[in-house]
């Protein structure tokens, strides 16, 4: 994304970033983002939650974080946020997840009707799974839902 693109999602507020700010920020914080090389990963278990993000001080809006955690090394290897939920932005996370990895991973996921058409889709081995190895990304899930409820 440009810094223009990236400073108009951020301004959601009633306070305004500038290009700028975020080419800044983006060249102080650039080699956080060179951390994720493609490695070979055996499983990787996919979630995504609902975050309600204040767009001025009435509308709330939905948007949906995606998580996805390597059951080996229990890393994140990526992180999204859209607007809605279903089969095309699975789709787009799970290609997102797939350029982390070198091969293509066993994908343990929760029983949301977009994993199963996505997952075909990519070509990858899945699972339903309830609990158990899902806890990894549960967890995260919820300390970040936590530390996020006193921001809008």
């Amino acid at each position: 994304m440009s810094t223009r693109s990236v400073s108009r999602h951020l301004s959601v507020t009633e306070e305004k970033i500038c290009p700028s700010s975020v080419s800044r920020w983006y060249r102080l914080a650039a080699f956080l983002f060179d951390q994720f090389r493609s490695v070979k990963r055996r499983k990787v278990i996919v979630d995504e939650t609902s975050i309600h993000i204040q767009v001025n001080k009435k509308t709330l809006v939905e948007m949906f974080l995606w998580v996805a955690v390597d059951a080996d090394r229990r890393k994140i290897i990526h992180v999204a946020l859209t607007q809605g939920r279903g089969g095309i932005e699975c789709l787009g996370f799970l290609r997102g997840v797939l350029k982390r990895c070198t091969n293509i991973p066993f994908f343990h996921v929760d029983r949301g009707c977009w994993y199963p058409w996505a997952l075909r889709t990519v070509r990858a081995p899945y699972e339903i799974t309830k609990g158990g190895i899902r806890n990894l990304v549960e967890t995260w899930n919820g300390i970040l839902k936590n530390r996020l409820q006193d921001f809008h």
